[in-house]
């Protein structure tokens, strides 16, 4: 239908993508099949990456040569093994939160494919901003740090504070939320929780911050990590990429182009027996 009312308006349809990522859920894969069927041009020049090195690797996984991207990566350093996936939650954990510190004005984000380990990630970044004071407790007394209220989501109860972050997991028009949005809490309510969004997302009347009413929207869930899937599309300064043996050369491709100035990958040797 819509392909219809371009015709009927003398317009010109443009699709924009790139079929090496993500891959479809449904069989078909329409983006593919069209993009061969009429063609296409392609766009040859990374944007995202400022250093040289990092964006030849992003050709690389985008042309299927997935380890020659991960071996510059490790020949620079960013790629971390580790004896277990305790230790790589650790690693991760400590990173991300140090990375707070050292850089406070840049964006990230961690993720993973798995959502157990997105969750465990979260989990451990939210205890040691807490151990660290610079996010509140429930048990803590009101002060500065305001309070900890626990919410009803959809993947069950979570807890949340001002400067937690936060990922939207549905898209809905009238709160002007979509998907895979993220953004940080300003303030919590037991009815509400306000929320100041992420880089240029804006709501209808061209404000940066949103009221979500816990009661009626509930697709919401910490946003300091996020799975592979969510991130397809978004642009941050530096990423945290947990490894797991789930995932193919197109969730890595998308995980490791992320960023604009540091991707940190972390793997288990306990899954990972050598770097090869």
């Amino acid at each position: 239908r819509f392909v219809d009312e371009v015709k009927r308006a003398g317009a010109k349809l443009v699709l924009v993508g790139d079929h090496e990522q993500l891959q479809a859920i449904g069989a078909g894969a329409p983006f593919r099949a069209i993009a061969e069927a009429v063609g296409h041009a392609q766009l040859s020049e990374v944007r995202r990456q400022k250093a040289d090195w990092q964006k030849q690797a992003s050709i690389d996984f985008a042309s299927h040569r997935t380890a020659d991207g991960l071996a510059a990566y490790a020949a620079h350093g960013n790629i971390q093994l580790k004896a277990n996936r305790d230790d790589v939650l650790k690693a991760i954990i400590a990173d991300y939160v140090a990375g707070r510190s050292a850089n406070p004005n840049d964006t990230r984000i961690a993720m993973a494919h798995r959502r157990d380990d997105v969750r465990a990630i979260n989990a451990g970044i939210r205890a040691r901003l807490q151990d660290r004071g610079e996010l509140a407790k429930g048990t803590n007394p009101p002060g500065d740090k305001g309070e900890e209220l626990s919410y009803q989501t959809s993947n069950g109860k979570r807890s949340f504070a001002r400067g937690d972050r936060i990922v939207f997991l549905e898209n809905d028009r009238d709160l002007a939320v979509k998907n895979g949005m993220l953004g940080e809490v300003v303030a919590v309510a037991p009815d509400a929780i306000q929320v100041r969004l992420d880089g240029k997302a804006q709501t209808q009347d061209g404000l940066r911050q949103v009221t979500i009413p816990v009661n009626s929207y509930q697709a919401f869930d910490h946003g300091y990590a996020t799975t592979i899937h969510k991130t397809q599309g978004a642009t941050v300064d530096r990423s945290f990429v947990l490894a797991s043996t789930t995932m193919d050369r197109h969730l890595t491709y998308v995980a490791m182009t992320r960023h604009r100035e540091e991707v940190q990958l972390y793997a288990g040797l306990d899954a990972f027996k050598t770097q090869r």
